[in-house]
């Protein structure tokens, strides 16, 4: 549905949610968003680079970025629970870019798909029980109840 703002333009709720984020943003705050961003990508490829190195994988620097921009980029495409297949496929593709055989691209996509889901996956379910929520609860606050 459509929500009127206050100067009669119309826009979607998303729309509206995402800018209303956005002004959070500003000054010191907007400087920290980027610098802990800096540090999620930098973390990315060396976790990338080292597993490339543990199967034995050469390519050249740029290639770290094409990899993770494929697939970072890639999974913003509605897919799976986990991004299982979708990861891989990615994965494979940006790799065979590199003339990576397909058999040693999936392995490595499964291995390294596995080193961020896992230890993720796990760490937000101790937060789940840590602030001691249960299922029903976000059943009931995702039907506006």
């Amino acid at each position: 549905h459509i929500v009127k703002r206050k100067d009669n333009v119309n826009s979607l709720p998303q729309i509206e949610s995402f800018i209303s984020g956005l002004e959070m943003i500003r000054g010191k705050r907007a400087l920290g968003a980027f610098f802990l961003s800096f540090l999620v990508w930098l973390s990315s490829l060396f976790a990338l680079l080292f597993a490339l190195l543990s199967f034995g994988i050469r390519i050249p620097m740029y290639g770290l970025f094409f990899i993770l921009s494929v697939i970072n980029l890639g999974v913003v495409i509605p897919s799976s629970p986990g991004y299982v297949g979708t990861y891989q496929f990615l994965c494979v593709s940006a790799l065979s870019v590199f003339g990576i055989y397909k058999s040693t691209s999936i392995s490595f996509s499964i291995l390294f798909h596995a080193l961020w889901y896992f230890p993720l996956t796990f760490l937000g379910f101790f937060f789940f029980w840590k602030e001691n929520l249960s299922f029903v609860q976000l059943k009931t606050y995702q039907k506006g109840e």
